[in-house]
C-alpha cells in the first residue's frame, strides 16, 4: 500500500521536472498522473503483484525515459533500447499475469468446456 501512495506523487513530480521545455511540462505531469494512478491500482489489483504490478512499474518507468530523452537523458541507443524493452516486458507481464489469473479462477470444468 505504501508503494502505490508514494508511487502517484513522485512519477508526477519526477515527470514535471524532466523536460528541458518547461511549457510542456504540466502536460507531461497531467498524463503522469493518469499514468500513475494506472500502476498504483495494479499494484493494488487482485491480479499477481510480481507480474502485474511489476508490468505496470516497467511502463512508468519507459514513459520517464522518454519524457528524459527531451531533457537531461541523451537520446541514443541505449535509452531507446531501454524505452522499448520496458514498454515491451511491462505490457507483456500485465497481459500474462492477469491471463493467468482469470484461467486460475476458473473451475477445471469451465476450461475442458470451451471450443
Amino acid at each position: 500500500m505504501a508503494l502505490a501512495v508514494v508511487l502517484v506523487p513522485a512519477v508526477v513530480i519526477v515527470a514535471f521536472l524532466l523536460p528541458a521545455d518547461r511549457a510542456g511540462a504540466p502536460g507531461v505531469a497531467a498524463y503522469s498522473l493518469g499514468l500513475a494512478l494506472m500502476a498504483a491500482t495494479a499494484w493494488l489489483s487482485r491480479f499477481p503483484r510480481w507480474r502485474v504490478g511489476t508490468g505496470a512499474l516497467m511502463f512508468v518507468v519507459s514513459d520517464l525515459l522518454i519524457f528524459g530523452r527531451s531533457g537531461p537523458l541523451p537520446d541514443n541507443f541505449a535509452i531507446g533500447l531501454a524505452v522499448w524493452g520496458l514498454y515491451y516486458f511491462g505490457q507483456l507481464l500485465i497481459c500474462v499475469g492477469v491471463v493467468r489469473a482469470r484461467e486460475k479462477a476458473q473451475s477445471p470444468q469451465q476450461l475442458s468446456s470451451r471450443p
